[in-house]
């Protein structure tokens, strides 16, 4: 006689189990890919703030694009002059993109410059892309290079 009440109470609590986490993956789902868009440097985390103002003090915001995912914000900052950053929602720098000069020399590890300057004489680092394992860079002759955490040359792509 028991059994049968306990498989009712354990099939009200899967139930009931399940419809919260229904509804929980439902309100992340509504509430990731709503991507804002604003002039508002302040929406920026405080450190990259301060990346902005000492490193980009000469550019004019045109404007930044939050983008939100699950767990996290990311951040993309678009200057009127055409070139770009990205910020992890720590506010790291995690990709430069320069459109007609190079990336400023500050984001490049010496290595990687040393090693551009000696092997692709002549050819400038338009975009820099930084994650937990390395860097990966493009040429202005569009040549993409990758490198793993000590900064050595594992792949390149024409």
């Amino acid at each position: 006689c028991a059994l049968p009440i306990y498989k009712q109470l354990k099939f009200h609590v899967m139930k009931k189990a399940f419809v919260i986490l229904l509804g929980l993956s439902s309100f992340s789902i509504a509430s990731a890919g709503r991507d804002i868009i604003t002039q508002n440097v302040n929406e920026l985390p405080e450190k990259a703030r301060t990346t902005l103002k000492e490193q980009f003090s000469n550019e004019e915001v045109s404007f930044i694009k939050i983008d939100r995912d699950f767990i996290r914000k990311s951040y993309e900052v678009q200057f009127a002059s055409g070139n770009e950053v990205a910020f992890n929602n720590k506010g790291e720098w995690t990709e430069i993109e320069f459109d007609k000069s190079s990336v400023p020399a500050t984001f490049i590890p010496s290595d990687i410059q040393k090693l551009v300057d000696s092997m692709f004489k002549g050819q400038q680092i338009r975009k820099i892309e930084k994650d937990m394992y390395g860097h990966e860079i493009e040429l202005s002759d569009g040549r993409d290079l990758k490198f793993d955490k000590k900064n050595r040359l594992f792949k390149m792509d024409d």
